[in-house]
């Protein structure tokens, strides 16, 4: 989740409008995720994470980002919301999280 909120934080970087600071600008699942820098598939081709990187798959249809848990993203007027949920369980865990990098 950590990793996710840096790419947005990246990804508002890049579109930040100086003339206008109060509006942020943040990246879309597809573009948090993809292969453009500085996306997540991006960051695992470039910046390989012998522990996670063999385990991630940004690619999945069904939204299941790493083995047993499922990411859902969000987006909002001026920011983000996501959530990664374990797929099941007696006590179900999940990460919530947004653009005031909160976890």
């Amino acid at each position: 989740m950590r990793w996710l909120n840096t790419i947005q934080v990246g990804i508002e970087s890049m579109n930040h409008d100086h003339k206008h600071p109060e509006i942020r600008n943040y990246g879309s699942k597809a573009e948090m995720l993809g292969n453009q820098e500085p996306g997540l598939t991006w960051q695992i081709h470039t910046h390989v994470d012998s522990l996670l990187g063999p385990k991630l798959n940004p690619d999945s249809p069904t939204g299941e980002v790493l083995p047993g848990w499922t990411l859902d993203f969000a987006s909002k007027p001026n920011g983000y919301v996501m959530a990664l949920v374990e797929k099941s369980g007696a006590s179900r865990k999940a990460f919530v999280t947004d653009e005031h990098v909160i976890i």
